[in-house]
């Protein structure tokens, strides 16, 4: 949150699979989201987050299909 770019996220909790999540951010373009991806910063906190769960956060990029 408050960094260039960002528009939203959201956190969804898998019914079948207690203990696993899916974390949804919105970025106004690929750009934002390397930006925020390369930084120290959040290499920093992934790092805190993947400790804690004992394994390696996924990503995916995904693109928004208005049709």
């Amino acid at each position: 949150m408050g960094k260039p770019g960002y528009i939203s996220g959201e956190t969804l909790k898998r019914m079948d699979k207690p203990g696993e999540s899916l974390v949804v951010s919105k970025w106004r373009s690929v750009h934002y989201w390397n930006q925020w991806f390369q930084s120290e910063e959040r290499s920093e906190i992934q790092n805190k987050i993947d400790e804690l769960l004992g394994e390696e956060t996924q990503y995916e990029i995904y693109e928004y299909d208005p049709r």
